[in-house]
């Protein structure tokens, strides 16, 4: 039931024109925009061919550049011209839903490893998500998020979601934990999302095609601290801690014991004022006297 499900959503890179052997200065020109991408990513023919059939958008560029195209529905654009002789290239969600689609249609299945296997592409940003199916509210999950990690936080709230944002918009790394309002159709998902800019961006591109998405958002978990039981298979949290959370229909009091009481008495023994054989023993006489009074209670 709490599978979680992780993929790419997003991708935006820049790459030196003339690196990939341009020199013509016709390349400015607005019906290039294809053939600019076939020269980039010239392993990734089917994905640029597949772009190409979806309409057309063309818009303001980018500071910095001359042209804009957009393409619609798969929401990639890309910028070109101007003084610095680069491409810059944005892939959104379904931009990557796109190339995951087209990547495993190939002959030769082609995915985002590939992509960022490429020698000649700046990374500027990447983000990582998982999906999990779950009721939870965004706003309730900050007991399972290290504060410490946490330098920044605000909420958005709007008619087509709820969003928590950890970190600045403009650091190197954000968590946001958010979820759709119905009818959306993924409104049924918790998705937990990491966005890496600038060197953490080419930190997650150079460990990508060894490592895998798993075990990259499995240390992103860790570098916020997160402990959600739901995501047991990703942070390490045994079987049981996760069967105990599913028993409670909202689960607030398991996350309060894990994302407090827990975190609480571990430093209480790292602080030597308290240990785990008197933690154990405080915990047992409550179990006891508990079950006492009951027993009166069902005499009287």
């Amino acid at each position: 039931m709490y599978q979680n499900t992780s993929h790419v959503d997003y991708i935006t890179f820049s790459t030196q024109i003339s690196s990939h052997g341009e020199q013509d200065g016709s390349i400015h020109q607005m019906d290039r925009h294809r053939q600019l991408l076939l020269l980039v990513l010239p392993q990734f023919k089917d994905f640029v061919h597949a772009l190409y059939q979806l309409p057309l958008k063309v818009g303001g560029a980018m500071k910095g550049y001359t042209y804009h195209a957009q393409y619609d529905s798969g929401g990639a654009q890309l910028c070109w011209g101007g003084n610095n002789g680069t491409l810059y290239f944005e892939m959104p969600g379904g931009a990557c839903k796109l190339f995951r689609e087209v990547g495993r249609a190939n002959e030769v299945a082609l995915t985002e490893a590939d992509l960022f296997l490429s020698p000649l592409l700046r990374f500027k940003r990447i983000d990582l998500a998982t999906d999990i199916v779950t009721e939870d509210d965004p706003q309730d999950l900050d007991e399972f998020i290290n504060p410490d990690q946490v330098l920044s936080r605000h909420s958005d709230r709007t008619i087509t979601g709820r969003s928590e944002y950890y970190g600045s918009d403009k650091s190197e790394r954000q968590l946001i934990v958010y979820r759709y309002e119905k009818p959306h159709p993924r409104y049924q998902y918790l998705r937990w999302e990491f966005r890496l800019r600038g060197e953490k961006a080419k930190d997650v591109a150079l460990k990508f095609p060894v490592d895998g998405i798993s075990k990259l958002i499995s240390r992103l978990l860790d570098d916020w601290g997160v402990t959600y039981p739901l995501l047991a298979n990703l942070t390490g949290i045994t079987p049981s801690d996760k069967l105990a959370y599913a028993k409670k229909s909202k689960g607030g009091r398991i996350r309060w014991i894990y994302g407090q009481a827990i975190p609480a008495l571990a430093k209480e023994v790292r602080e030597g004022t308290m240990t785990i054989d008197e933690i154990t023993k405080a915990i047992k006489k409550i179990v006891a006297d508990k079950k006492k009074g009951f027993k009166k209670q069902t005499r009287t």
